[in-house]
This record gives structure tokens, C-alpha cells and sequence, in this order.
């Protein structure tokens, strides 16, 4: 064999070993970046259920509604800065706020989407019985100032009580914040759990199964 010919079976060696290293390298990437996801997703998901014991601790011996609900939104609002929230109760053909740490828009004096809501939109919310971004609400009926809907970003969380559709909870963030996915899923953990507690309170005292 001569050396040209060593040469060029050398580099073509060379050339088969850097391609199969690009290869490995490209497969231990992919699989850091599968680990790190499922790692990143798992780690949400515990920080919601830690929230979630936290947020029912401080419920314990509440049985006063508006106490209730004060002492329900703290937590809840502290998840972000300038979270709004709203709990939303059907009462018959009619509806009642209870707004918590509102500080929405400015433009508006500080009022958020809650009141653009009418016992229709309520009704239909509650009905709904899964969680409503603002696109959904809006198809169900709400209509609110453009400039308010563009400048607000809102999700429904409806929530049983006694077994029926009874209200929700309305988070609003205003400006450039969005609400993530990760934080609604943490308040939706709760709301079961609140929604029997607040079954239990004087105003309701009704059973849950």
C-alpha cells in the first residue's frame, strides 16, 4: 500500500469518526434538552401542589365568608405583581363582586373586565365548567371596551358549590404582563378545594360531597 493511498483512507477515517461525534453530540443534546424540560415541568408542577398546601393551611378555622375570601386572595394575588382578582357568585338571576388587589388600568380608573359583566355572561361562565381565557369570554357574550380587552389579559376559573355551578374566579393582569399557563394551572388546583370551603363558610353552610 502505498502512502497516498494510507493518506486517503487516514482522512476518510477521520472524516466517518468527526461525523459520528457531530451525531453523538447532536443525540446527548437532544436528550439534555428532553431531561431538562421534563425537569422544568415536574418542578412547576410541584411548586403548585407546595402552593396548594400553603393556601389551604391558611384557610384552616375560617368559617366567616368575607374572611374567607380575604384571607383566599392574598396568596393568590402575591403569585404575581398587579394580579387582580375577582370572585364571581351567581346569586339566582343576579350576580356579586368581591375584588381583591385591583390594579388594573388606569385609563379605565381602575376598573377591570368585571364590570362589563351582566347576569347572562355570569350564567354562562359558571356553565362553562372549564377555565376561560378572554377569547372564550368574549364568545360567550362579554363585551367590553376594545381598548380595556387589548390592554388586559384574563382567565375564568368557575368553581361548584354543592355539587352546582355557582361562580369563578377572575384573574386580570394589565399591561404588558400576560398570564401564564403555569399560574392559572396553580389556581385551578385550588379551587375545588376553595369552593368546599367556602360551601362550609355561614353565607352558603351548605354539604359537599
Amino acid at each position: 500500500m502505498n502512502i497516498d493511498t494510507r493518506e486517503k483512507r487516514l482522512r476518510s477515517a477521520l472524516r466517518k469518526s468527526n461525523e459520528l461525534r457531530k451525531k453523538q453530540k447532536l443525540k446527548i443534546d437532544i436528550l439534555c434538552n428532553d431531561f431538562l424540560s421534563h425537569n422544568r415541568q415536574f418542578i412547576e408542577q410541584l411548586k403548585g401542589y407546595v402552593f396548594a398546601a400553603e393556601f389551604f393551611k391558611s384557610l384552616i378555622g375560617i368559617s366567616d365568608f368575607n374572611k374567607l375570601l380575604y384571607s383566599a386572595s392574598r396568596p393568590i394575588c402575591s403569585l404575581k405583581n398587579g394580579l387582580g382578582l375577582v370572585f364571581v357568585f351567581e346569586n339566582e338571576n343576579n350576580y356579586e363582586l368581591h375584588s381583591f388587589n385591583n390594579t388594573l388600568a388606569p385609563e379605565s380608573k381602575n376598573e377591570g373586565l368585571e364590570v362589563f359583566l351582566n347576569p347572562a355572561v355570569v350564567h354562562e361562565i359558571c356553565s362553562s365548567n372549564r377555565i376561560c381565557r378572554m377569547t372564550e369570554m368574549l364568545e360567550l357574550g362579554l363585551e367590553c371596551n376594545p381598548l380595556l380587552s387589548k390592554k388586559i389579559d384574563a382567565a375564568a376559573l368557575p368553581f361548584k358549590i354543592g355539587g352546582s355551578p355557582k361562580g369563578f374566579i377572575l384573574l386580570q393582569i394589565n399591561g404588558e404582563d400576560n398570564l401564564t399557563d403555569e399560574l392559572i394551572d396553580t389556581v385551578n388546583l385550588i379551587t375545588s378545594g376553595l369552593s368546599k370551603a367556602i360551601a362550609g363558610c355561614d353565607k352558603f353552610n351548605v354539604h359537599c360531597p
